[in-house]
């Protein structure tokens, strides 16, 4: 990588600089930040929304599955009915936040748990659910993680609509040409 006046870098020929890394290049010099906690990120989405640390919170690691750095919290808070409130996406690498919401407090969120996605893709004994995003016809939003479900050999996806993918397709907005199934093994 090469650092340029003002602090500008540009990366080498055939690189591309991910958001995560471009934060943490500052004054010539890459910042070697361990992994955020979940408690961290729970801290630093309440900031960022305007939540106060009581109220009830959890964090669910989330891999991207378009990149090879670090992926998200995916931090939920919860009125005292159990049902969320607001939403935010904080990078594990640098700590910074992405996508926020709040919502209404009528309803869990996500819509769909891990443990519902092993029951809607019919994963037998010892299968496990990771949580996973990646732009793609199943969720264009990183608020709508996806469940990787793996088990008996083989990998499915579970949207938040209950949807059972065989593959992600990335593509346009909603899909369409040029879509390309991800790969993951």
């Amino acid at each position: 990588m090469t650092i340029g006046r003002g602090g500008k870098s540009t990366p080498p020929p055939g690189f591309t600089l991910s958001r995560s890394l471009v934060g943490r290049v500052a004054f010539g010099v890459i910042a070697a930040m361990a992994d955020l906690s979940a408690a961290d990120a729970i801290k630093r989405a309440g900031v960022e929304l305007g939540v106060e640390a009581a109220v009830p919170a959890e964090a669910i690691r989330t891999r991207r599955l378009d990149r090879i750095d670090g992926g998200y919290f995916l931090v939920v808070f919860n009125n005292s009915g159990g049902n969320a409130i607001a939403v935010a996406t904080i990078e594990v690498e640098s700590g910074a936040p992405g996508v926020t919401a709040t919502l209404p407090g009528t309803a869990p969120f996500p819509p769909v748990s891990a443990q519902t996605a092993l029951d809607l893709a019919a994963a037998g004994a010892g299968a496990r659910a990771e949580a996973v995003w990646t732009p793609c016809r199943a969720s264009m939003s990183p608020l709508y993680i996806l469940w990787e479900i793996t088990g008996d050999g083989r990998v499915v996806y579970v949207d938040q609509q209950s949807r059972v993918h065989d593959s992600l397709l990335t593509g346009g907005r909603g899909g369409g040409p040029g879509e390309s199934p991800i790969v993951t093994e």
